[in-house]
């Protein structure tokens, strides 16, 4: 199983004319490469832009990002087996702009 972020090219935030929903994400794909196809996953708890991602051990981790007011320090995990996100322990400083 392959797994990968929305990747959606927007403005960068802080454009007043561009409304907070629309540029925020809470969710993600995961991709069969048997079947050739994409499938949403279960959103994360937190919306965010320019967040790191890595898949180690068939987990994706979603690190940091930007929440429309904040740069974030949190960190999630998402869970195949049963489609859920999980928080982790919170960096010690915030990151974005990795995605």
């Amino acid at each position: 199983m392959y797994m990968d972020v929305n990747v959606k090219v927007s403005r960068y935030p802080g454009n007043a004319d561009l409304p907070l929903p629309s540029y925020l994400y809470d969710f993600a794909f995961r991709y069969d490469p048997d079947t050739d196809k994409w499938t949403m996953i279960g959103p994360m708890a937190t919306k965010r832009i320019g967040v790191g991602v890595a898949v180690v051990n068939r987990l994706l981790y979603a690190v940091g990002g930007f929440d429309g007011t904040n740069r974030l320090r949190s960190m999630e995990c998402y869970h195949p087996e049963n489609d859920e996100w999980q928080f982790l322990a919170s960096m010690n400083v915030t990151r974005s702009g990795a995605g």
